[in-house]
């Protein structure tokens, strides 16, 4: 059976954008599936010029739903998702080879993503995201942050891909107007989905979890911190769920610096840095907690400690913070070698 890649997208007033995202597609995949959630610009006609195969369908407020139409509409053995707001940087024939040669245990790849304006507000660099996947083996759950999940429950058998086969560059909201819009409603979205979790005794406490906690980081991004603390910490009772629990904590510590509440901040950072999960990452809130509070020796010296930093998924952060951080340090006392 011959190797096939559908790209797969959905849409809203994105004629501004699309034609770039659809344009680097061109001889990367075989076949190209819009889901379109009711756009009243140009962007179906501008789809329909590269022969995309275009559902015109309405927007029931979940991405989910919205990704699963596109996925469902798409006759290829491998799908890639795709963003409007996102172009593909491809190596085609190694990228075909690559799938075709994928062992049968190989569910999906995670292909890195970078920023192509610089590092984003939270400092990524670039990060690696479930994009590439076998048609047929999972499908999107969650209205807002959705997920790939198998239907019989199992964990995606994941591959990293090399950056030199596929990568995406993402644009993202450029305009702070924008991206407030997003946030609230991301927000929005995700207090509907936690609802009507909460309200399903079978719930599954892992989706809650993940639930609340892509709520806390909705309402975070649209100012309303006092809400995110109160679902985040929802998150933190139940620590079981290590993942969730360590990402909430994470979260409300960088309330905690926004807030000038650099106490919480340390033991919170000392918190994560128990899990394990985190290597220099807890350092780094440590440090700033520390410059908050005056103390710009022990920043120093905390801050002198740390090679590289990621997040909690593993993504590189920049380390331009981390050396701005120390020359305030050492303007404000700290002893330099």
């Amino acid at each position: 059976m011959p190797t096939t890649i559908a790209a797969c997208l959905i849409v809203r007033d994105e004629a501004e954008r699309l034609s770039t995202c659809l344009e680097s597609l061109r001889g990367a995949v075989d076949e190209l599936v819009l889901h379109d959630t009711g756009s009243t610009d140009t962007t179906v006609e501008i789809a329909r010029e590269f022969q995309v195969n275009v559902i015109v369908g309405e927007w029931r407020d979940d991405f989910a739903q919205a990704r699963n139409v596109a996925l469902q509409a798409a006759s290829a053995r491998w799908i890639l998702s795709v963003d409007a707001d996102e172009t593909v940087e491809v190596d085609a024939g190694v990228l075909r080879r690559v799938l075709a040669d994928a062992d049968e245990s190989v569910d999906a790849f995670a292909v890195e993503i970078s920023s192509g304006s610089g590092p984003d507000a939270w400092g990524l660099q670039a990060h690696q995201e479930v994009k590439l996947f076998r048609r047929g083996i999972a499908a999107y759950t969650g209205r807002v942050h959705e997920q790939l999940e198998r239907p019989d429950g199992q964990p995606l058998r994941v591959q990293q891909l090399d950056p030199a086969v596929l990568r995406l560059r993402h644009s993202g909201y450029s305009e702070a107007a924008a991206a407030a819009e997003k946030a609230a409603r991301n927000a929005r979205l995700g207090r509907l989905e936690v609802h009507d979790l909460r309200a399903d005794p079978t719930t599954n406490p892992q989706r809650l979890s993940r639930a609340e906690l892509d709520l806390g980081r909705g309402l975070m991004g649209s100012g309303d911190l006092a809400g995110a603390v109160a679902e985040l910490e929802r998150v933190r009772t139940r620590p079981e769920q290590l993942e969730a629990w360590a990402w909430a904590t994470d979260l409300l510590a960088r309330i905690g610096l926004r807030a000038n509440r650099p106490e919480e901040v340390l033991r919170l950072a000392d918190e994560l840095a128990a899990t394990g999960l985190a290597d220099q990452y807890p350092d780094w809130l440590r440090a700033q907690a520390l410059g908050l509070l005056g103390q710009a020796d022990e920043c120093r010296r905390v801050l002198l400690t740390i090679t590289s930093l990621h997040d909690l998924a593993g993504r590189e952060l920049d380390l331009a913070p981390v050396r701005e951080l120390m020359a305030l340090a050492i303007a404000n006392g700290a002893q330099p070698d």
